[in-house]
């Protein structure tokens, strides 16, 4: 098991939440097929696909994790019914926390931050 899903998933198991893998998820996230929220039970539902091969999409994997995680912990509204960026900080406190702020940030590059003129956080960087 990759070591930092493992510390991911202990720190999650630790808020109450519960990741379950479903390989067939019938998705209803709107960025990523991935994941699902059951928010009354508190699961974070994933397919488990690690992208092996494929760095990046393994970062991705994880920081869409840390997201997921915040509609259920981190927000006050259910998914359908929350603002994005309301949870925002407790995601980058978790990264932080857990040393994947890497994979948070590659997750969030396109992350939009301003509604009107839709910066994304990738342009508060010059990388």
């Amino acid at each position: 098991m990759n070591p930092k899903y493992k510390r991911l998933k202990a720190r999650l198991k630790g808020l109450g939440i519960k990741i379950v893998i479903k390989p067939e998820l019938d998705s209803n996230c709107p960025f990523s097929c991935d994941f699902d929220i059951d928010f009354e039970q508190k699961q974070l539902l994933f397919t488990g696909d690690f992208y092996k091969g494929d760095p990046k999409a393994s970062m991705m994997v994880l920081g869409g994790l840390i997201h997921e995680a915040g509609h259920i912990v981190a927000s006050l509204k259910k998914p359908k019914d929350s603002e994005e960026f309301t949870f925002l900080g407790w995601e980058f406190a978790l990264a932080i926390e857990l040393d994947l702020l890497p994979e948070l940030l590659d997750q969030h590059k396109s992350y939009m931050v301003d509604l009107e003129d839709m910066s994304e956080i990738g342009d508060l960087n010059e990388d």
